[in-house]
């Protein structure tokens, strides 16, 4: 009934034209689908909203299907893939200073470093996602948190303690620096065109 549900809020969104309604209810559809551990038509809704947020040169919607197309992608065992969403997403949302965007692109990239056992890493960037979301009083729901098995699949094994210290280290990451750990590479080019602008 959801899927039925969701299906006709997508129609009247297209038939009333509106873009960014549909491309959202296209998130929603796809949301529900990685509840039901079905990442191939998850896959398929996030690309569609991908589209449509593209094709409005809509940059907040854009980070929006981004971070779900990096989870579909990783739950269907892309991690390459996955991990070019959750890069280009959290970019957009640290340009754009969108808090929340910055959070959910930290927690895309914990299941990216937890899927290549790089536990260190994941903690530091959990930490980071959790310091923002307490100081902002932004709230993620536990049905959408996906993250949360990669984080307790650690927690249950040999790694705890180190993950849990590098955790505790993130969460003293201030926003920027939680980005620049995050994204070394984009913060660099982002700095060095600064530079060339500033010298001209």
């Amino acid at each position: 009934r959801a899927d039925a549900e969701l299906e006709r809020g997508i129609d009247l969104f297209r038939q009333a034209g509106d873009r960014w309604g549909e491309a959202m209810a296209f998130v929603s559809r796809g949301r529900v689908a990685l509840m039901q551990q079905k990442p191939d038509g998850a896959l398929g809704c996030f690309t569609e909203s991908l589209s449509l947020t593209k094709l409005q040169r809509d940059d907040l919607g854009t980070a929006i299907a981004l971070h779900h197309l990096g989870w579909a992608n990783l739950m269907l065992g892309d991690r390459a893939a996955a991990e070019r969403a959750f890069d280009e997403s959290l970019a957009i949302s640290a340009r754009l200073g969108h808090v929340e965007g910055v959070a959910y692109g930290l927690e895309g990239l914990v299941g990216i470093a937890a899927a290549a056992n790089e536990v260190d890493r994941a903690g530091r960037l959990l930490g980071a996602a959790e310091s923002l979301r307490e100081q902002t009083g932004l709230y993620n729901a536990p049905s959408f948190s996906f993250h949360r098995q990669a984080v307790d699949a650690i927690l249950a094994g040999p790694a705890a303690g180190d993950f849990e210290q590098a955790r505790a280290e993130g969460r003293l990451l201030s926003l920027e620096e939680a980005v620049s750990v995050a994204l070394p590479a984009v913060v660099v080019e982002q700095r060095t065109r600064a530079h060339a602008v500033g010298a001209r």
